[in-house]
């Protein structure tokens, strides 16, 4: 069973006339009778009606003509997944959670709009996790928080450099060193199980400042922040709203968490994967 036959069947069915299935499949009267006698033959069962005009498919044809539908189906889209730098079929990314309120409902607008043809599916997970999904091939790309250096198996691209601020409740004066207005207040840290987390962990460390309580959720350290309860250390996430609006913030100088895209060093969806870029970073792809 081939699936040049398969079609020939869906097109006899569709059009009831062997001249007119000829046409659609771009065949010869004589090719089509052809393929349809070798299917049969495969089969070891008739899938056409003899000496009926209009032709017309058996019921076990009929049958075997709406199961091809998927499988063709099935078949062309595993052959757009094979073309090289293909704009259509399943992706999917994953997202660290820090961007999932700001960054990933603009990428996933521009994406579907760029490529109506390309199936996108959402998740969400820490870096390192998501790192190792795409290594694995459960991923296509990542959107995460980059390390020193790219895992075994991955390219990364750069898609922003968000800044580190020391964020206080709205009424608090940080002075020109904001670190060393830490110690006043309780520091509300972000998880340190995290690649975020552990850079900031990694940058309070000599000032000898400790988290009295933390969270996963950038959302939820700002807001606890912003009503007051303490203060903390975040970026200036893309796409978010600035965090002078509801804290006071000093920058902490030359420090920056690196957003990156993360992708199997075999990927060759070239196209989708600098469109996905450019979408993160704010920029046109043309």
């Amino acid at each position: 069973m081939q699936p040049d036959q398969l079609r020939t069947l869906l097109a006899i069915r569709d059009t009831g006339s062997l001249s007119a299935a000829a046409a659609a499949v771009h065949l010869s009267h004589s090719a089509i009778s052809l393929q349809m006698k070798r299917l049969e033959d495969s089969l070891g069962r008739a899938v056409m009606i003899k000496g009926r005009r209009p032709a017309r498919l058996t019921p076990f044809g009929l049958t075997l003509a709406t199961r091809a539908e998927q499988v063709l189906a099935d078949f062309d889209a595993l052959m757009r997944l094979a073309a090289p730098d293909s704009t259509t079929g399943d992706i999917r990314i994953g997202f660290v959670p820090t961007t999932l309120q700001t960054l990933l409902p603009v990428v996933l607008e521009r994406m579907q709009t760029r490529f109506p043809g390309l199936s996108i599916r959402i998740s969400s997970g820490l870096s390192g996790d998501l790192a190792e999904q795409v290594e694995t091939g459960r991923l296509t790309y990542a959107v995460l928080t980059a390390p020193a250096a790219p895992p075994p198996g991955l390219t990364l691209t750069d898609i922003g450099h968000e800044p580190l601020y020391v964020v206080a409740p709205k009424d608090t004066a940080l002075p020109p060193d904001p670190l060393a207005a830490l110690p006043d207040l309780p520091f509300i840290g972000f998880s340190r199980a995290t690649w975020l987390g552990a850079q900031i962990a990694a940058l309070l460390a000599p000032h000898a400042i400790t988290a009295a309580i933390e969270f996963d959720s950038i959302d939820a350290v700002e807001n606890l922040v912003a009503r007051g309860f303490g203060a903390s250390v975040v970026p200036q996430r893309v796409y978010a709203r600035p965090l002078s609006d509801s804290m006071s913030c000093a920058p902490l100088p030359r420090a920056t968490r690196r957003l990156a895209l993360a992708a199997h060093v075999s990927d060759d969806r070239t196209t989708v994967r600098t469109a996905l870029a450019a979408f993160a970073r704010g920029t046109s792809t043309g």
